[in-house]
């Protein structure tokens, strides 16, 4: 596979891990108890309450948006890697 190549086939792998990341975390954001939107995105995904409790549907959706997020960054560290590319102009 030369450059090109590999370059269409990663921005293919990180536009759809980018699109996964985003739909997760809207969903997640959604059911995430209002009380919690106005405070730091940071505290919010550190907070237990953001995260639900074992089986429910709000730890469903923040376990989706941390294997998203985990497929996201796996996918840009691949790019970042590759010995096929002279930089790292194919980031996101």
């Amino acid at each position: 596979m030369d450059k090109d190549q590999f370059a269409l086939f990663m921005d293919h792998i990180r536009i759809a891990t980018a699109a996964r990341l985003a739909s997760s975390e809207s969903a997640w954001m959604t059911e995430v108890p209002v009380d919690h939107h106005a405070a730091d995105f940071d505290e919010v995904v550190h907070s237990k309450k953001s995260r639900g409790e074992p089986g429910s549907k709000l730890r469903k959706l923040f376990d989706a948006y941390a294997d998203a997020m985990a497929a996201w960054r796996a996918a840009r560290e691949q790019v970042a890697e590759s010995p096929q590319l002279d930089d790292d102009a194919y980031l996101l």
